[in-house]
Protein backbone atom coordinates (compact mmCIF):
# COMPACT_ATOMS: atom_id res chain seq x y z
CA UNK A 1 0.00 0.00 0.00
CA UNK A 2 1.74 3.31 -0.80
CA UNK A 3 1.41 6.18 1.08
CA UNK A 4 1.09 10.34 0.30
CA UNK A 5 0.76 13.11 2.34
CA UNK A 6 -0.55 16.35 1.48
CA UNK A 7 -1.64 19.49 3.24
CA UNK A 8 -4.46 21.49 4.16
CA UNK A 9 -4.86 24.42 2.11
CA UNK A 10 -5.25 27.43 4.40
CA UNK A 11 -7.97 29.65 2.73
CA UNK A 12 -11.25 29.03 3.93
CA UNK A 13 -14.08 27.96 1.15
CA UNK A 14 -16.80 27.90 2.81
CA UNK A 15 -19.41 28.22 6.15
CA UNK A 16 -22.23 26.07 6.61
CA UNK A 17 -24.34 24.89 9.26
CA UNK A 18 -24.42 20.99 9.35
CA UNK A 19 -28.17 20.06 12.03
CA UNK A 20 -27.65 23.62 13.06
CA UNK A 21 -23.82 23.64 13.82
CA UNK A 22 -21.80 25.58 12.91
CA UNK A 23 -19.44 24.00 10.05
CA UNK A 24 -16.04 25.54 8.55
CA UNK A 25 -15.18 24.08 5.60
CA UNK A 26 -11.63 23.84 4.35
CA UNK A 27 -10.62 22.35 1.21
CA UNK A 28 -7.62 20.52 0.68
CA UNK A 29 -5.67 18.76 -2.18
CA UNK A 30 -3.44 16.03 -1.96
CA UNK A 31 0.33 16.57 -2.95
CA UNK A 32 2.73 14.63 -5.43
CA UNK A 33 0.18 12.50 -7.24
CA UNK A 34 -3.72 13.48 -7.77
CA UNK A 35 -3.87 17.09 -8.74
CA UNK A 36 -7.61 16.92 -9.56
CA UNK A 37 -8.53 14.92 -6.26
CA UNK A 38 -10.17 17.39 -3.91
CA UNK A 39 -11.23 16.94 -0.72
CA UNK A 40 -13.21 18.95 2.07
CA UNK A 41 -12.62 18.56 5.78
CA UNK A 42 -14.96 19.31 8.20
CA UNK A 43 -14.82 21.28 11.05
CA UNK A 44 -17.44 21.13 13.22
CA UNK A 45 -17.75 21.59 17.04
CA UNK A 46 -14.41 19.92 17.87
CA UNK A 47 -15.02 17.23 15.35
CA UNK A 48 -13.58 16.34 12.30
CA UNK A 49 -14.88 14.40 9.72
CA UNK A 50 -14.72 14.32 5.52
CA UNK A 51 -17.05 15.37 3.62
CA UNK A 52 -16.65 13.78 0.33
CA UNK A 53 -17.69 10.41 -1.74
CA UNK A 54 -14.38 8.50 0.13
CA UNK A 55 -15.68 7.78 3.71
CA UNK A 56 -13.46 8.71 6.58
CA UNK A 57 -11.29 6.36 7.59
CA UNK A 58 -9.93 6.67 11.09
CA UNK A 59 -9.56 9.68 13.02
CA UNK A 60 -6.84 10.81 15.49
CA UNK A 61 -6.56 13.33 18.23
CA UNK A 62 -3.82 15.19 16.30
CA UNK A 63 -5.51 16.26 13.56
CA UNK A 64 -4.37 13.68 11.37
CA UNK A 65 -7.07 12.44 9.34
CA UNK A 66 -6.79 9.48 6.20
CA UNK A 67 -9.05 8.63 3.87
CA UNK A 68 -9.15 5.80 0.96
CA UNK A 69 -8.85 7.38 -2.54
CA UNK A 70 -11.02 5.84 -5.65
CA UNK A 71 -11.12 2.46 -6.91
CA UNK A 72 -6.98 2.30 -6.44
CA UNK A 73 -7.35 1.96 -2.42
CA UNK A 74 -4.47 4.31 -2.31
CA UNK A 75 -3.91 5.48 1.33
CA UNK A 76 -3.83 9.09 1.84
CA UNK A 77 -2.94 11.04 4.93
CA UNK A 78 -4.16 14.50 5.73
CA UNK A 79 -2.18 16.85 8.49
CA UNK A 80 -4.13 19.45 9.97
CA UNK A 81 -1.20 22.16 10.05
CA UNK A 82 -3.24 25.67 10.36
CA UNK A 83 -1.10 28.90 9.62
CA UNK A 84 -0.18 30.35 12.85
CA UNK A 85 -1.41 33.84 13.52
CA UNK A 86 -0.23 36.56 15.66
CA UNK A 87 -2.83 38.49 17.47
CA UNK A 88 -2.82 42.35 17.30
CA UNK A 89 -3.19 44.28 20.78
CA UNK A 90 -6.11 46.35 21.47
CA UNK A 91 -6.04 49.12 23.66
CA UNK A 92 -9.73 49.89 24.77
CA UNK A 93 -11.11 53.13 26.70
CA UNK A 94 -14.06 51.97 29.07
CA UNK A 95 -16.59 54.24 30.29
CA UNK A 96 -20.41 53.36 31.20
CA UNK A 97 -23.23 54.86 33.12
CA UNK A 98 -22.06 58.49 32.70
CA UNK A 99 -25.60 59.80 33.49
CA UNK A 100 -24.66 63.13 31.86
CA UNK A 101 -28.26 63.75 31.79
CA UNK A 102 -27.59 64.89 35.41
CA UNK A 103 -23.73 66.24 34.89
CA UNK A 104 -21.64 66.53 31.33
CA UNK A 105 -18.04 64.65 30.92
CA UNK A 106 -15.26 65.56 29.51
CA UNK A 107 -13.08 62.58 28.84
CA UNK A 108 -9.02 62.86 29.07
CA UNK A 109 -7.11 62.96 25.42
CA UNK A 110 -5.74 59.56 25.55
CA UNK A 111 -3.89 57.21 22.75
CA UNK A 112 -6.04 54.56 22.59
CA UNK A 113 -7.88 52.18 19.77
CA UNK A 114 -11.16 51.97 20.46
CA UNK A 115 -14.01 53.10 23.20
CA UNK A 116 -16.14 51.14 24.35
CA UNK A 117 -19.27 52.68 25.99
CA UNK A 118 -21.24 50.21 27.89
CA UNK A 119 -24.43 52.03 28.17
CA UNK A 120 -26.23 54.54 30.43
CA UNK A 121 -24.34 57.24 29.01
CA UNK A 122 -27.56 59.72 28.56
CA UNK A 123 -30.74 59.67 28.03
CA UNK A 124 -32.45 58.45 24.36
CA UNK A 125 -30.09 59.18 21.43
CA UNK A 126 -27.82 62.26 23.18
CA UNK A 127 -25.48 59.78 24.40
CA UNK A 128 -24.77 59.09 20.51
CA UNK A 129 -24.56 62.42 19.20
CA UNK A 130 -22.39 63.11 22.29
CA UNK A 131 -20.35 60.26 21.33
CA UNK A 132 -20.15 61.21 17.57
CA UNK A 133 -18.58 64.40 18.70
CA UNK A 134 -16.00 63.75 21.23
CA UNK A 135 -14.06 60.74 19.69
CA UNK A 136 -12.81 60.29 16.29
CA UNK A 137 -11.97 56.82 16.93
CA UNK A 138 -14.53 53.82 16.09
CA UNK A 139 -16.59 53.49 19.22
CA UNK A 140 -18.66 50.59 20.38
CA UNK A 141 -21.60 51.47 21.74
CA UNK A 142 -24.29 49.71 24.11
CA UNK A 143 -27.66 50.85 24.94
CA UNK A 144 -28.08 51.14 28.67
CA UNK A 145 -31.90 51.32 29.85
CA UNK A 146 -31.55 54.83 30.82
CA UNK A 147 -31.09 55.71 27.09
CA UNK A 148 -34.46 54.22 27.23
CA UNK A 149 -36.05 57.08 29.37
CA UNK A 150 -38.99 58.63 28.27
CA UNK A 151 -38.65 57.21 24.92
CA UNK A 152 -40.33 53.76 23.59
CA UNK A 153 -38.52 50.26 23.80
CA UNK A 154 -38.16 49.77 20.06
CA UNK A 155 -38.42 52.86 18.65
CA UNK A 156 -35.22 54.49 21.14
CA UNK A 157 -33.18 52.04 19.33
CA UNK A 158 -34.14 52.58 15.94
CA UNK A 159 -33.56 56.69 15.89
CA UNK A 160 -30.23 55.69 17.73
CA UNK A 161 -29.01 53.46 15.00
CA UNK A 162 -30.06 56.34 12.95
CA UNK A 163 -27.83 59.27 14.62
CA UNK A 164 -24.62 57.06 15.15
CA UNK A 165 -22.05 58.78 12.76
CA UNK A 166 -19.95 55.51 11.09
CA UNK A 167 -17.24 55.46 13.60
CA UNK A 168 -19.97 55.06 16.06
CA UNK A 169 -21.35 51.22 16.25
CA UNK A 170 -24.70 51.04 18.48
CA UNK A 171 -24.54 47.04 19.07
CA UNK A 172 -27.71 45.44 19.71
CA UNK A 173 -27.53 41.96 18.78
CA UNK A 174 -24.40 42.64 16.62
CA UNK A 175 -20.66 42.47 16.13
CA UNK A 176 -17.80 44.99 15.45
CA UNK A 177 -15.10 43.56 14.60
CA UNK A 178 -11.21 45.51 14.96
CA UNK A 179 -8.74 43.85 13.19
CA UNK A 180 -8.26 40.52 15.19
CA UNK A 181 -11.08 41.41 17.69
CA UNK A 182 -14.74 41.14 17.44
CA UNK A 183 -16.97 43.10 19.78
CA UNK A 184 -20.50 41.52 21.00
CA UNK A 185 -22.37 44.03 21.75
CA UNK A 186 -26.31 43.65 23.06
CA UNK A 187 -27.88 45.11 26.67
CA UNK A 188 -28.58 42.00 27.72
CA UNK A 189 -31.48 43.06 29.79
CA UNK A 190 -32.32 40.19 32.66
CA UNK A 191 -34.35 37.10 32.67
CA UNK A 192 -35.22 37.83 36.57
CA UNK A 193 -33.48 34.48 37.27
CA UNK A 194 -30.76 35.04 39.22
CA UNK A 195 -31.81 34.73 42.68
CA UNK A 196 -33.66 31.80 42.12
CA UNK A 197 -37.37 33.14 42.20
CA UNK A 198 -38.32 34.79 38.59
CA UNK A 199 -42.00 35.57 39.93
CA UNK A 200 -40.54 37.43 43.58
CA UNK A 201 -38.02 39.22 41.36
CA UNK A 202 -39.97 40.54 38.76
CA UNK A 203 -42.34 41.83 41.28
CA UNK A 204 -39.88 43.83 43.05
CA UNK A 205 -38.54 45.15 40.04
CA UNK A 206 -41.93 46.53 38.88
CA UNK A 207 -42.61 48.32 41.74
CA UNK A 208 -39.05 49.91 42.42
CA UNK A 209 -37.69 50.46 39.47
CA UNK A 210 -37.97 53.68 37.06
CA UNK A 211 -37.68 51.38 34.14
CA UNK A 212 -41.31 50.36 34.23
CA UNK A 213 -42.62 54.00 35.04
CA UNK A 214 -40.09 56.09 32.18
CA UNK A 215 -39.75 53.33 29.39
CA UNK A 216 -43.05 52.84 26.89
CA UNK A 217 -43.70 49.96 25.25
CA UNK A 218 -45.47 48.39 21.98
CA UNK A 219 -47.96 49.81 19.57
CA UNK A 220 -50.27 51.55 22.10
CA UNK A 221 -47.27 52.89 24.53
CA UNK A 222 -48.31 51.17 27.17
CA UNK A 223 -45.50 51.39 30.32
CA UNK A 224 -42.61 48.85 29.96
CA UNK A 225 -43.35 45.48 32.06
CA UNK A 226 -40.91 43.13 33.26
CA UNK A 227 -41.66 40.07 31.01
CA UNK A 228 -41.04 42.94 27.92
CA UNK A 229 -37.17 42.88 29.33
CA UNK A 230 -37.20 39.28 29.86
CA UNK A 231 -38.24 38.50 26.66
CA UNK A 232 -35.66 41.14 25.01
CA UNK A 233 -33.04 39.24 27.22
CA UNK A 234 -33.88 35.68 26.19
CA UNK A 235 -33.19 37.03 22.41
CA UNK A 236 -29.77 38.41 23.61
CA UNK A 237 -28.71 35.24 25.11
CA UNK A 238 -29.76 33.24 21.81
CA UNK A 239 -27.72 35.40 19.88
CA UNK A 240 -24.60 35.75 21.89
CA UNK A 241 -24.80 31.65 22.49
CA UNK A 242 -25.05 31.20 18.65
CA UNK A 243 -22.14 33.91 18.22
CA UNK A 244 -20.21 32.76 20.63
CA UNK A 245 -19.44 29.65 18.63
CA UNK A 246 -19.31 30.34 15.61
CA UNK A 247 -15.75 29.94 14.60
CA UNK A 248 -13.54 33.16 14.76
CA UNK A 249 -9.59 33.51 14.21
CA UNK A 250 -8.79 36.17 17.08
CA UNK A 251 -10.34 36.96 20.38
CA UNK A 252 -13.83 37.68 21.94
CA UNK A 253 -15.01 40.44 23.30
CA UNK A 254 -18.53 40.84 25.12
CA UNK A 255 -19.83 44.33 25.69
CA UNK A 256 -23.42 44.50 27.98
CA UNK A 257 -25.15 46.65 30.06
CA UNK A 258 -26.11 44.31 32.31
CA UNK A 259 -24.21 42.53 34.53
CA UNK A 260 -22.87 39.30 33.25
CA UNK A 261 -22.60 36.77 36.47
CA UNK A 262 -24.09 38.00 40.38
CA UNK A 263 -20.36 37.83 41.48
CA UNK A 264 -19.07 40.97 39.44
CA UNK A 265 -22.70 42.56 40.41
CA UNK A 266 -22.04 44.07 44.04
CA UNK A 267 -24.27 44.35 46.76
CA UNK A 268 -25.63 47.19 46.92
CA UNK A 269 -28.91 46.02 45.59
CA UNK A 270 -30.03 43.09 48.06
CA UNK A 271 -32.65 40.24 47.80
CA UNK A 272 -34.72 39.82 45.02
CA UNK A 273 -34.03 43.23 43.22
CA UNK A 274 -30.14 42.29 42.54
CA UNK A 275 -32.16 40.19 39.60
CA UNK A 276 -32.90 43.40 37.69
CA UNK A 277 -29.27 43.97 37.73
CA UNK A 278 -27.04 40.52 36.48
CA UNK A 279 -27.30 37.26 34.79
CA UNK A 280 -25.95 33.93 35.70
CA UNK A 281 -24.72 33.85 32.55
CA UNK A 282 -21.21 31.99 33.94
CA UNK A 283 -20.92 29.29 30.81
CA UNK A 284 -21.50 32.42 28.29
CA UNK A 285 -18.49 33.83 30.32
CA UNK A 286 -16.02 31.41 30.03
CA UNK A 287 -16.08 31.73 26.05
CA UNK A 288 -15.23 35.03 26.06
CA UNK A 289 -11.89 36.61 26.21
CA UNK A 290 -13.17 39.93 28.02
CA UNK A 291 -16.29 40.89 29.01
CA UNK A 292 -17.45 44.73 29.39
CA UNK A 293 -20.95 45.95 31.51
CA UNK A 294 -22.29 48.54 33.58
CA UNK A 295 -25.14 49.41 35.10
CA UNK A 296 -24.31 48.29 38.48
CA UNK A 297 -22.30 51.55 39.40
CA UNK A 298 -19.43 49.53 40.81
CA UNK A 299 -16.15 49.35 39.58
CA UNK A 300 -14.58 45.90 38.55
CA UNK A 301 -11.61 44.81 36.85
CA UNK A 302 -11.01 41.09 37.47
CA UNK A 303 -10.22 37.30 35.67
CA UNK A 304 -13.14 34.89 35.78
CA UNK A 305 -12.79 32.02 34.09
CA UNK A 306 -10.27 33.11 32.24
CA UNK A 307 -12.35 36.12 30.89
CA UNK A 308 -11.28 39.22 31.90
CA UNK A 309 -14.39 41.29 33.46
CA UNK A 310 -14.36 45.04 33.53
CA UNK A 311 -17.12 47.52 34.45
CA UNK A 312 -16.13 51.13 35.04
CA UNK A 313 -19.02 53.37 36.03
CA UNK A 314 -19.25 57.23 36.86
CA UNK A 315 -22.39 57.02 38.54
CA UNK A 316 -24.67 59.62 39.49
CA UNK A 317 -22.88 62.88 41.25
CA UNK A 318 -21.33 62.31 43.73
CA UNK A 319 -21.59 58.96 44.14
CA UNK A 320 -19.05 56.44 45.01
CA UNK A 321 -18.35 54.16 42.56
CA UNK A 322 -14.60 53.45 42.23
CA UNK A 323 -14.54 55.22 38.39
CA UNK A 324 -11.70 56.27 36.62
CA UNK A 325 -12.24 58.94 34.18
CA UNK A 326 -8.92 57.46 32.32
CA UNK A 327 -9.71 53.93 32.29
CA UNK A 328 -7.76 51.82 29.36
CA UNK A 329 -7.41 47.86 29.49
CA UNK A 330 -5.44 46.32 26.51
CA UNK A 331 -5.33 42.70 25.54
CA UNK A 332 -2.95 41.23 24.12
Amino acid sequence: MSSRCCRIALSVAAISVFRGISVQKTRIEPQGGRPNKQHILCVAGGCRYHATPEPLSWLRADHTVGAWLGSHRDWVSYQFTPKPTKEVSVKVYVLSDLHAEFEPFVPPSLEVDLVVLAGDINKKTRGIEWANDTFSCDVVYVMGNHEYYTGHFDRTLDKALKAAASHVHVLENETFVWKQTRFLGCTSWTDFSSTGDVSAAMSVARETMTDFRAIRADTNFRRLRPDDVAARNRQAKAWLTAELHRPFDGRSIVVTHHAPVPEVAGDEHRGHLSAAYCNAWHSLLLQADGWIFGHTHRAVDTVLGGCRTVSNPRGYPGEDTGFNPSKVIEFQ
